[in-house]
């Protein structure tokens, strides 16, 4: 199941999250969108998060436990199918 994590970081606490997993963040917070690899772009992209973000805090990042392309994977496994629309 997916669960929602509340990272609490302090004034100047940094913390780096792959894209795929955030979920919510407070709009005061200093952040940068960077590539997951300081070894170049064909690096990121190999390791399956290609961008990740990195917050400064004071601050609140919401993450969740499963990216969305896990998620929809560990739905089809449970039985669960895509809706048709016709």
């Amino acid at each position: 199941m997916v669960s929602i994590h509340a990272i609490n970081l302090e004034p100047g606490e940094e913390y780096i999250v792959d894209n795929g997993h955030l979920v919510a963040w407070a709009d005061y917070m200093q952040y940068n969108i960077e590539k997951a690899s300081n070894n170049g772009w064909l690096r990121s992209i190999a390791s399956g998060e290609c961008l990740v973000c990195r917050f400064r805090g004071p601050g609140v990042v919401l993450i969740q436990t499963r990216n969305p392309k896990g998620f929809d994977g560990w739905l089809c496994k449970m039985g669960f199918t895509k809706a048709s629309h016709n």
